[in-house]
């Protein structure tokens, strides 16, 4: 797993698409999504914290984020099936208040990725 040497923090790197990376239009977006999203008043416990986004020496961009490793919602359904109630409420609340911390800052989420929150470093 990749380290943030200064913070000595884990992080996972996304590496863009080539595609999607010849679009300097796109690339514009996409680096103001992240400096939006890496503004203390985005950190929130149901999101993922991201940290930066540059460029690589061979022209690759990519964005620095939080490790976040478990399960996804997808999974967990998988293997219990529906879940009670109160388990679904809490994720359906845990999930709409991280999506208003980000409409707040001006940000619309185009995806929705529920894992269990386990912090690595």
């Amino acid at each position: 797993m990749p380290l943030d040497l200064v913070s000595q923090r884990s992080v996972t790197v996304a590496i863009l698409h080539p595609a999607t990376t010849s679009d300097p239009d796109f690339v514009a977006a996409v680096r103001e999504q992240v400096h939006r999203l890496a503004k203390p008043v985005c950190v929130h416990p149901a999101l993922a914290g991201v940290y930066d986004l540059s460029t690589t020496d061979a022209g690759e961009t990519f964005v620095v984020l939080e490790t976040i490793t478990g399960r996804s919602l997808r999974e967990v359904l998988d293997e219990r099936g529906v879940l009670p109630t109160h388990e679904a409420l809490r994720l359906a609340i845990e999930i709409g208040e991280g999506l208003e911390a980000l409409h707040a800052n001006g940000i619309v989420h185009g995806e929705l990725t529920r894992v269990g929150r386990h912090h690595q470093g």
